[in-house]
């Protein structure tokens, strides 16, 4: 039956790691349709109320969120939210100051790398 290809679900890989954790969680619990019932050409299907609306529930959800993150990324990035608490200093580095700073941000996290493989062989532990 032709309304089944409605059923089809867009198959993603779950274990992507770019994928985020509320993208991830959404499809993992709401199946997303692979074509929805409006984008079709074929106007002389039956297409079953309980299919419809799981297009149209997906479907508003989904230009929810598309509206909800072209309106919030100007507001957040107008309210400073999205940087750095610190980035008013990096603006004002010369890039071989910012170098010299990764350096040493660098080695200290090399000293404590070690510092830690230290106790734990302390405490009897492995590396």
């Amino acid at each position: 039956e032709e309304s089944k290809l409605f059923e089809l679900v867009e198959e993603v890989d779950m274990n992507n790691e770019d994928m985020d954790m509320l993208e991830w969680l959404v499809r993992k619990t709401i199946p997303i349709p692979k074509e929805y019932y409006w984008e079709s050409s074929n106007d002389d299907v039956i297409i079953p109320w309980r299919i419809k609306l799981w297009h149209q529930t997906v479907g508003t959800l989904s230009s929810a969120v598309k509206w909800v993150d072209r309106i919030g990324k100007p507001i957040v990035d107008a309210t400073g939210f999205a940087s750095s608490r610190y980035e008013y200093v990096r603006e004002q580095m010369t890039e071989e100051q910012i170098q010299h700073y990764e350096e040493i941000k660098r080695q200290k996290q090399l000293e404590r790398q070690q510092t830690q493989q230290m106790n734990n062989l302390e405490e009897g532990g492995e590396e």
